[in-house]
């Protein structure tokens, strides 16, 4: 993805670098006494921006990588104030579109942990969609953490508000239904995705054949099978149990708007015939129970 400008020479650019530098000040305050290491890598990132928006050719793409260290850093020092703060900088940061693949899996791995712990959860999640949605750099074991992260936010718990639950059933809904628009979209030619952007797949049950963005579009229609089944999911890792009335307005949302897509590419019409209509078939019984 390209940033706000290819150069630091860029009147907005500068701005934006200003920003961030204001940003890492204040970072590199309030990590001062009682997180030093996190202060040390502020002043680095400080001094990195300084220097790169002092030089008309530098390249913005290379230095924001860079400081993304310390914001990694502040997510994870336990501290709330902290936490919002890093985040809130991050998210200027994808808006910008300032971030690569490599960074991106920074983001997410940062994230997932961070919905382990329960902390900031809408703050998650509004980071997740920014990411997916300014960007086409979340692919792979990075999509399926990042839907895994949502994912667990669905179920009301005692730690968790029913506003939050809500508001993660969206952005599930707002992500499955960005993932099947990109596997369009690459079917059709209208979208290309860099292989080595990809991270390597560790339960990958699609297809060979399949390109990126339709095998995450399988595996994620195999799972919302799976879940809907009542059975635990092969790729999202660490979902076993979702509402069966919630898969299936997944599955509802993939047949209804995503049709195209099954006659397109012949692997989701095998997955259709063997999968979602031996499953159709079984909600039927009068055997099944709902939940």
């Amino acid at each position: 993805m390209a940033f706000v400008s290819a150069v630091t020479g860029d009147d907005s650019t500068k701005k934006f670098m200003d920003v961030l530098q204001n940003d890492f000040k204040t970072l590199s305050l309030e990590t001062k006494k009682k997180y030093p290491q996190i202060r040390e890598a502020c002043d680095e990132a400080i001094e990195k921006l300084s220097l790169a928006s002092n030089n008309p050719q530098a390249s913005l793409y290379g230095v924001v990588n860079q400081i993304l260290y310390p914001l990694v850093q502040g997510c994870e020092s336990k501290d709330l104030k902290i936490i919002k703060f890093c985040l809130g900088t991050i998210q200027r940061l994808i808006a910008q579109q300032g971030i690569d693949a490599k960074g991106a899996r920074h983001v997410v791995d940062c994230l997932y942990n961070l919905g382990q712990a329960g902390v900031l959860e809408l703050k998650l999640l509004q980071t997740a969609a920014l990411l997916m949605t300014t960007s086409d750099l979340v692919h792979g074991d990075t999509l399926a953490r990042t839907m895994v992260m949502c994912m667990r936010m669905v179920s009301p718990s005692e730690s968790r508000d029913v506003s939050t639950s809500h508001a993660a059933a969206a952005t599930v809904r707002q992500l499955v239904a960005l993932v099947f628009e990109r596997a369009l979209a690459e079917a059709e030619g209208a979208l290309k995705v860099n292989p080595a952007d990809v991270r390597p797949q560790t339960n990958n049950k699609a297809p060979k054949d399949l390109k990126p963005c339709a095998v995450d579009a399988y595996l994620i229609l195999q799972d919302i099978i799976q879940l809907i089944n009542g059975d635990a999911a092969h790729w999202l890792v660490g979902i076993s149990d979702v509402p069966k009335t919630f898969g299936l307005e997944l599955l509802d949302t993939v047949l209804t708007d995503f049709s195209p897509i099954f006659f397109k590419i012949a692997e989701f019409r095998f997955l259709l015939k063997e999968h979602v209509c031996a499953l159709i078939i079984r909600l039927f019984s009068p055997n099944v129970k709902y939940r």
